[in-house]
C-alpha cells in the first residue's frame, strides 16, 4: 500500500526532529502521485503542522526532475527545508545530486528520503532511505488467498507463489480468507541520507 508507505516515512521523519519538510513529486494526473500527496499532507495536519506552507515540487518521475527540484527548493538558504520528501528513488538520487551541487551536505544539512528501494537506492553515496514495498510477500499472499476461495490445498498454492515460507505469506492470506482483505505492511528501509542522531529517537 503506497498510502501507508509515504504515511509511515513521513511520521518517522517527524518523530526524528524534522520540521521544516519539502516534498518532490511526479506529475499532477499520476494516480499513484495523488496518493502520495494525500498521505504526505495527512501526516503533516496529523503533527499540526501549517499543510499549505509545505513547499511542493512537481514533475517527471526522473533523475533530472529530481535533481532541479532540489536545486529549486534549496536555492534560498534562509528558508531551506530541513528533508526533501521524494515520491520514488529516481527523484530521491536526482535530489542528492542537485543538493550536493549547492554545496547542502546529506544528511548533516538536509535529509533525503525516496520510495521503492530500488537496487540504486543501496548503492548512491549516502545511501538511501526509502520505502521498500515487499513485492514478493504481497504476491505470495494473494496466491493463498485467490487459493484459499477457489478451495485449492495449500501445499498446492505453496507451490504456485513460489514456495512462500509460513512467516511471509501466510499471515496476510489467513487475514484475507477471514475477512476478505489483503494488507501487507510497506518497510521504511533507513540508511544514510535521512540517518538521526542516536539522541534524536529513531524512524519507525
Amino acid at each position: 500500500d503506497v498510502r501507508s508507505g509515504m504515511r509511515r516515512m513521513v511520521r518517522g521523519l517527524l518523530d526524528a526532529g524534522r520540521v521544516a519538510p519539502a516534498y518532490v513529486g511526479g506529475p499532477e494526473d499520476s494516480t499513484v502521485s495523488i496518493q502520495k500527496l494525500a498521505r504526505f499532507r495527512d501526516a503533516l495536519a496529523t503533527a499540526g503542522l501549517p499543510v499549505q506552507a509545505v513547499p511542493v515540487q512537481r514533475g517527471p518521475f526522473s533523475l533530472q526532475a529530481g535533481h532541479d527540484a532540489a536545486r529549486s527548493l534549496l536555492a534560498d538558504p534562509a528558508r531551506r527545508p530541513d528533508c526533501l520528501v521524494a515520491e520514488n528513488d529516481l527523484l530521491a538520487v536526482g535530489c542528492l545530486r542537485g543538493a550536493r551541487e549547492m554545496g547542502v551536505r546529506v544528511p548533516d544539512d538536509l535529509w533525503v528520503t525516496g520510495f521503492d528501494d530500488i537496487p540504486l537506492a543501496a548503492m548512491v553515496d549516502p545511501p538511501l532511505t526509502t520505502v521498500s514495498l515487499p513485492i514478493r510477500e504481497m504476491g505470495e499472499a494473494a496466491v493463498r488467498l485467490m487459493a484459499a476461495a477457489l478451495g485449492v490445498p495449500e501445499d498446492a498454492a505453496g507451490e504456485a507463489a513460489g514456495e512462500a515460507s509460513n512467516d511471509a505469506a501466510k499471515g496476510p492470506a489467513a487475514s484475507g480468507e477471514a475477512l476478505g482483505i489483503l494488507e501487507v505492511l510497506p518497510v521504511v528501509v533507513v540508511r544514510e541520507s535521512a540517518r538521526p542522531a542516536p539522541e534524536a529517537g529513531q524512524m519507525s
